[in-house]
């Protein structure tokens, strides 16, 4: 089982909350380029590299969870309500409640740390490296 897997389409942020990864050097060691055709042929090759195992182990090769397909932009005036963004100041309540203080949660309210991985563009239109699972199931898809 592969959990967890994402690839950026982009450097570039959204929401003016800091993505994850967000310049060259984080990606030095991918073999992919950082655009909507290196993010589909990650997730490919991901899933792939699943159905190969199941060629030699049936059975072992269990899948794959794509890490917040959905996680778009959050806009600002959002952050920290109604479950906007990533990390919300609110969170430091449950900390609170055990020791007083915000240590491991937020104080602060941010948007979108994975917006530029996600396989939604920005407005949450499906973007063409969705289709990946079309290609996966063998479906024919338009694109």
């Amino acid at each position: 089982m592969v959990a967890e897997t994402a690839y950026p389409f982009t450097f570039n942020d959204s929401d003016g909350s800091a993505n994850c990864i967000n310049n060259r050097a984080a990606m030095r060691y991918a073999n992919y380029s950082v655009d909507l055709k290196g993010q589909a042929y990650a997730l490919y090759d991901v899933f792939n590299g699943i159905s190969n195992v199941n060629k030699t182990l049936p059975g072992y090769g269990l899948g794959a969870f794509y890490w917040e397909p959905a996680w778009i932009k959050a806009d600002s005036s959002t952050w920290g309500t109604n479950g906007s963004g990533w990390i919300s100041s609110a969170s430091g309540n449950y900390e609170r409640m055990y020791t007083g203080k915000v240590e491991y949660f937020s104080t602060v309210d941010q948007g979108s740390s994975w917006d530029n991985m996600a396989l939604f563009d920005k407005n949450g239109r499906a973007m063409k490296s969705l289709y990946v699972f079309d290609d996966i199931m063998g479906w024919n898809s338009k694109h």
